[in-house]
């Protein structure tokens, strides 16, 4: 099916319209390759430290992929913030995908983001998944 050129044109502009309508966030996750919860957790893990490789981007994309699937598969379950073993199994489960993270991630620095991880996931996942989490 051939288009015309007024077509190519005015799918152009609404191409164009779309992009100006999206926020910088979202635009920034598009060209990241991330969702905006996956980049929430990609920015605690590089910001404000540490400068990494394009292939320690690309690994610590995929933990904080597989860390929040995980979380939201099995461990942010309802009310889990007021039950003492949900929220321990939640710190567990960062700490033991953080083990991947590479080595520019000293035990302080670790330490930090695990810590970090720990109190967005508190602040922003009451504890059913079916509501969306906030990133204000």
């Amino acid at each position: 099916m051939a288009l015309s050129r007024a077509s190519v044109e005015q799918l152009f502009e609404q191409l164009l319209e779309f992009i100006r309508r999206m926020s910088e966030e979202e635009q920034r996750a598009i060209r990241e390759g991330l969702d905006e919860e996956e980049l929430a957790i990609f920015d605690l893990l590089t910001r404000p430290e540490p400068a990494l490789t394009k292939a320690q981007e690309v690994e610590v994309k995929a933990i904080a992929r597989r860390l929040l699937a995980e979380l939201k598969r099995e461990k942010l379950i309802l009310d889990w913030r007021l039950k003492e073993n949900a929220k321990a199994d939640v710190r567990q489960t960062i700490r033991e995908e953080y083990d991947g993270l590479p080595e520019v991630y000293d035990r302080r620095l670790w330490e930090d983001k695990v810590e970090r991880t720990y109190q967005f996931m508190f602040e922003r996942y009451p504890g059913d998944i079916s509501t969306p989490p906030t990133y204000q």
